[in-house]
């Protein structure tokens, strides 16, 4: 065509669990037709590795970029029932979140209140790598709560339900 390419007439993001993911999958359109560009794509399954590629269409047909890839964040974590309940501890546990991709790291919070307000300065934001962790060195007669986060590659997930440790359960275990 005289006068250089032709008009473009599409643009975006193309994304799927393999390699060299093409706009006949899933795609996000930009509705730019020139510069840079950002899309936001929705409905993705939480800690999964997704593929992508830019892409732009004219009518001499469509060109991508080079492949690149994120994980997405990992859904919250469900904590369960404390376990080893005693004067002075417990033992916080949790189930690993569903997905496909690696979970690095869990992220514990114990506080002496169900909003976190009042956390325990050795358990905020305390580095895990197991399902869980004995806290150790606490007052028997008061009331915990804890939470916990995932960590992967796509970042950190939500918190997980609070779960109480009471009162009555400290004192009255030995």
């Amino acid at each position: 065509m005289p006068g250089g390419a032709p008009p473009v007439t599409a643009t975006g993001i193309a994304y799927g669990l393999n390699a060299n993911p093409g706009i006949k999958g899933s795609k996000v359109a930009s509705g730019v037709t020139s510069g840079a560009f950002t899309v936001d794509a929705t409905g993705l399954t939480s800690n999964t590795l997704y593929f992508y590629r830019g892409y732009i269409t004219n009518s001499a047909g469509t060109s991508y970029t080079a492949n690149g890839t994120f994980t997405t964040v990992s859904k919250a974590p469900k904590a369960r029932a404390a376990s080893k309940v005693n004067r002075t501890g417990f033992t916080a546990n949790w189930t690993a979140p569903a997905g496909s991709g690696e979970i690095y790291e869990y992220r514990l919070d114990v506080a002496t209140d169900a909003d976190f307000k009042s956390p325990l300065a050795h358990y905020t934001d305390f580095p895990v790598s197991d399902l869980s962790w004995t806290i150790t060195g606490i007052a028997g007669g008061n009331n915990y709560y804890y939470r916990v986060r995932a960590v992967n590659d796509g970042g950190t997930s939500e918190n997980s339900n609070v779960v109480p440790v009471g009162n009555r359960q400290m004192t009255s275990i030995k």
